[in-house]
């Protein structure tokens, strides 16, 4: 029982983590555009 609470619990962070990293692409992304746009 406590390694399956493990288990779900770094599947959450592996949700947020995955969340986050796409989260952090696209706001690099969209700063790509508008410096290719000011450029």
């Amino acid at each position: 029982m406590r390694i399956w609470q493990n288990w779900k619990k770094c599947g959450r962070i592996q949700e947020y983590y995955i969340f986050y990293r796409l989260i952090s692409l696209k706001s690099a992304v969209n700063f790509y555009r508008t410096f290719i746009i000011y450029e």
